[in-house]
């Protein structure tokens, strides 16, 4: 399946850092999953300097199977509900080689 962002559309991966503006005050992004590694991303572009917090024992949210925080409702056999080409970045694609509908632990990846 073609992604949904034509490739000349896409956004370069950021791959050289990026100055945060010391006289802005910092922001504080509450957990680091789908959402907050998002707002985490566009806080960084912009240079705003942020503080990203996670109560699970690693990264990925609700797509931690087993998260020790006990409050994610991922089980072992979980997928996502839409496609690789709609829930990836549009500069940090899914690996074409995984399925139409990633399990949990390939989105938590």
């Amino acid at each position: 399946m073609p992604y949904l962002v034509k490739a000349k559309d896409r956004s370069a991966a950021v791959t050289a850092p990026v100055r945060s503006d010391g006289s802005l005050p910092r922001a504080c992004v509450i957990g680091a999953g789908s959402s907050g590694i998002a707002a985490a991303k566009a806080l960084y572009l912009a240079g705003i300097p942020f503080d990203c917090f996670e109560q699970g024992g690693a990264i990925g949210g609700n797509w931690l199977f087993q998260n020790p925080n006990g409050r994610s409702a991922c089980y072992e056999t979980l997928e996502i509900n839409t496609s690789c080409a709609r829930m990836a970045f549009s500069d940090f694609p899914m690996p074409s080689t995984y399925p139409a509908y990633a399990r949990h632990d390939q989105v938590q990846a």
